[in-house]
């Protein structure tokens, strides 16, 4: 009878072994095997979202791609037939342009002093031509008393030459400058050379107006002491600063 009571005594140990050397779960190789079902699962899930997601971000492309063409083709279809090009004249290079500009003011220029040659009282003027203009220099002595902007008699018929040759070249625009040297006048006519300068350029330009030349055509500019041709430390430089200019040039064509 001491074997059943052997067996009891030896049931009865295991059963009531420590909890503390009891094993968890977790540990046995029954819940590793658990956890990876669970990982494997989750992949498995994710594998399937991105093979759906591909496949219908895939679907979606290959129905809008009939749309996409039949667009392409009705606005093909609507373009208009390309127009024959038109031939354009070939711009000159600027060499010509220039060229065939400065020719008429080279006939111009001839035509003008061939005038004045002809005439009396164009001793002391200056004839020149700067680029584009043509410069008539009169000294002060010729048109104006020191220090005053009344035209002298004499001018008249010098004034009258000019008038004639503008108006019988309606496409020259004048610019009328007056200048002084550096000595300074004060009264209450002109307050400085400035003022006597721009009253000076003013009378020859009303000259003009009053000979039948377009007041449209003339520009009168007054630059006092400030655009000297000599030295004014000398009488000589002096004088020749002292000066009335009446530039011609040609009137712009548009292009």
């Amino acid at each position: 009878m001491k074997r059943p009571d052997s067996f009891a005594q030896m049931t009865f140990k295991k059963t009531t072994a420590p909890l503390h050397q009891r094993k968890r779960p977790a540990d046995t190789e029954g819940g590793q095997e658990i956890w990876l079902l669970t990982m494997s699962d989750l992949m498995m899930l994710l594998m399937i979202f991105f093979i759906l997601f591909f496949t219908i971000i895939y679907a979606r492309h290959l129905s809008a791609r009939p749309a996409t063409a039949d667009v392409n083709v009705e606005a093909a279809a609507s373009e208009p037939e390309a127009q024959p090009a038109i031939a354009k004249e070939p711009v000159p290079p600027p060499a010509q342009v220039a060229r065939e500009q400065a020719e008429p003011m080279d006939a111009t220029f001839s035509e003008l002093q061939r005038t004045l040659a002809q005439s009396s009282g164009w001793q002391d003027v200056l004839i020149e031509r700067r680029r584009e203009n043509l410069v008539l220099t009169f000294p002060e002595q010729i048109i104006f008393d020191s220090g005053q902007a009344d035209l002298k008699t004499a001018a008249q018929p010098v004034l009258q030459t000019i008038a004639q040759f503008i108006d019988a070249h309606p496409a020259l625009v004048v610019e009328i400058q007056g200048h002084t040297d550096s000595r300074p006048i004060r009264n209450l006519r002109y307050p400085s050379n400035w003022e006597l300068s721009a009253a000076r350029a003013t009378q020859v330009a009303r000259a003009l107006v009053d000979r039948g030349i377009s007041p449209v055509r003339i520009t009168a500019r007054g630059f006092g002491e400030y655009h000297p041709v000599s030295d004014n430390e000398t009488e000589e430089g002096r004088g020749k600063n002292r000066r009335v200019e009446i530039r011609l040039a040609a009137t712009p064509t548009e292009g």
